[in-house]
């Protein structure tokens, strides 16, 4: 059986991907405003939906998300 080691790089890598995933749900948890039933996570995969679906750009996208 050949010996398998795990590169700490990949290690950290995961545990930043650990704290993304809760920071996600979080979101997931928390409403954009009182009264609103859509989630912050929800609000912001609907905003992506619409810059893929519409084809634009980063930087435009960047400053909407800076508005809101």
């Amino acid at each position: 059986m050949e010996n398998i080691t795990i590169d700490g790089d990949f290690l950290d890598s995961l545990g930043r991907h650990e704290v993304v995933m809760e920071t996600m749900i979080t979101k997931d948890s928390t409403r954009l405003y009182e009264g609103f039933s859509t989630s912050m996570l929800a609000t912001m995969l609907l905003l992506l939906n619409l810059k893929i679906v519409h084809g634009v750009n980063n930087v435009f996208m960047d400053e909407v998300f800076f508005l809101l």
